[in-house]
């Protein structure tokens, strides 16, 4: 999206496509154990983008919150070129979540996802919106959150919207 469309997308934890505050999309991956193991586990992706949608395409209650590239930059991007870009990307990520290396997938999701370190976030635990502070990934790709009585190791995300960004790093 940044290469072709040339508009500044980050990531917000777990999986959501962000431009200018607004979601632009969303990955979702879903894994199934079967007796193989986790090597053996079989993984669907789903990719959606917002492309031509104009302010007026969108529900009127999520006009506030949703964008979509042709908002963003004027135009609409080729749906061959954004999947093309996206495969091409994703490929090599694959191999080394494949080869046990996931320590590089989480330093680039790191640095693209602001914040998912040392960033004031609102997150809902038991039904009630609590302020913590992002503390970063662990190796599973969990996010550390710290909230005044102590840290809380989050593994999906309901609720988590960042209150303001910083880059984020990752060990």
């Amino acid at each position: 999206v940044r290469r072709l469309a040339r508009v500044p997308a980050v990531l917000q934890w777990p999986n959501d496509l962000l431009a200018r505050g607004r979601k632009l999309g969303g990955i979702l991956v879903e894994t199934s154990t079967t007796g193989g193991g986790a090597a053996a586990a079989p993984v669907v992706i789903g990719w959606g983008l917002n492309l031509g949608q104009s302010h007026e395409d969108f529900p009127v209650a999520l006009r506030r919150s949703a964008t979509s590239l042709r908002l963003e930059d004027g135009r609409t991007a080729s749906r061959a070129a954004l999947v093309g870009a996206f495969l091409s990307a994703l490929e090599p990520l694959l191999a080394m979540l494949e080869a046990g290396e996931a320590r590089p997938v989480l330093r680039r999701f790191a640095r693209l996802a602001p914040g998912c370190e040392g960033a004031p976030v609102v997150i809902e635990l038991g039904g009630r919106r609590r302020r913590a502070v992002s503390r970063g990934l662990d190796e599973d790709g969990s996010l550390h959150v710290e909230l005044p009585e102590g840290k809380r190791i989050l593994r999906s995300a309901d609720l988590l919207r960042v209150l303001r960004t910083r880059p984020c790093s990752w060990p």
